[in-house]
């Protein structure tokens, strides 16, 4: 299904674009030394939204965006109609239902602001808390009999994820490097013939020797990594015995001014020990970025304010002078009648590298086009 989608994305990229530049062929007319967003069909006529942007022009420039977004919602839709979803299978849909996902949990001490590192049997002893916790919120709310207080009838499966950034890094090298081995050792099980195949046999088995040595190396690390202690990266995964058991705890419907899609939980002792976790549905485990899962809403929403900030101040960086370039034709002889040196060295017949200011305005008027091209072809 990924692959297909893949496929249909690039497809339907290919359609879009066809059919904007058929629009762009009707519809654009653009004319050397001005704009290329020059819309009319009548070339330097009254349509002409480089020359004058009058009310004909402006109910026509309209129109095209109106019409160019149509075509692009249109062409979203049909991607979204077409794209098939991934099929999973019975047993996987049923666990994905009973299943909940907590995020929250503390990961470093507040004081000191130093991570919290726990062995297998710490990480055990957190989800029998955990799984208790849950227990008791249900017991509380009647969806267990109180008969079964001991909580041998309330049958979950609590796994507390931990962090996974350097054991997938090492588990990676690791299968690359075990590839690799396998390839050299198809090689040097292969017939050879002349001295040239003997020299590369030769290479191929020192090759050989160091990926061995890698090999091992890495199998130690990744045994080391597995028995050390780890850091919490702050989420949860219950899996419950019914999914109305699950659904208890999503019952809190947020309301559209707290700015938050998650229900929540809280549970301990207040004031003393007492944490809030962030309750939702949890995805399929091959939809989940397990490298991230120790980063929380807020450092997410940051780098985000981040990125967008970031944005900002290229885009005002990089349009304000095409916008000024692209607007030279105007501002140009209101300098020329106001300020009296610029309007000499403007009448000069050599302006600038012996082309005059005609030439220079009507280069200036491309910029914006020649930028979108060169934006395109840094990021595409």
């Amino acid at each position: 299904a990924v692959a297909s989608n893949y496929l249909l994305v690039l497809e339907e990229c290919r359609n879009s674009f066809l059919l904007q530049t058929a629009l762009s062929a009707l519809a654009t007319v653009p004319l050397w030394g001005l704009s290329p967003i020059a819309l009319g069909f009548g070339g330097t006529g009254v349509n002409n939204t480089a020359i004058e942007l009058n009310a004909a022009g402006l109910v026509l420039l309209c129109l095209d965006t109106a019409v160019r977004g149509l075509v692009a919602l249109a062409g979203v839709e049909r991607l979204r109609r077409r794209m098939r979803r991934p099929a999973f299978r019975g047993r996987d849909r049923e666990l994905v239902r009973r299943t909940l996902w907590l995020s929250g949990l503390p990961v470093y001490d507040m004081e000191t602001s130093r991570s919290f590192l726990f062995d297998d049997s710490a990480f055990e002893r957190i989800s029998k808390d955990l799984k208790e916790a849950l227990t008791e919120d249900l017991l509380l709310e009647g969806h267990v009999a109180r008969a079964n207080e001991d909580a041998k009838r309330v049958e979950m499966l609590v796994h507390v994820a931990p962090v996974v950034d350097e054991w997938h890094r090492v588990s990676r090298d690791l299968h690359n490097a075990e590839e690799r081995l396998e390839a050299f050792r198809t090689l040097l099980a292969q017939p050879r013939r002349g001295i040239v195949a003997w020299c590369k046999a030769a290479k191929h088995s020192r090759e050989l020797v160091v990926l061995l040595d890698v090999v091992s190396k890495l199998r130690r690390e990744l045994k080391r990594m597995e028995g050390d202690r780890k850091r919490l990266s702050g989420a949860a995964f219950v899996t419950f015995e019914h999914a109305r058991h699950r659904d208890h705890f999503l019952r809190e419907k947020p309301q559209c001014w707290q700015c938050r899609r998650y229900a929540q939980f809280t549970f301990g002792r207040p004031p003393f020990a007492s944490v809030t976790l962030t309750c939702t549905r949890a995805p399929h485990p091959d939809d989940v970025n397990w490298l991230n899962l120790h980063v929380g809403l807020r450092t997410q929403a940051l780098r985000a304010v981040g990125f967008i900030v970031l944005l900002f101040v290229a885009m005002v960086v990089l349009v304000t002078p095409v916008t000024y370039s692209s607007q030279i034709r105007m501002i140009l002889p209101v300098l020329q009648d106001r300020v009296s040196a610029i309007g000499r060295s403007l009448e000069r017949p050599h302006f600038l590298w012996g082309r005059s200011v005609d030439f220079w305005c009507s280069m200036t008027s491309q910029l914006p086009a020649l930028t979108l091209m060169a934006i395109n072809s840094l990021l595409l």
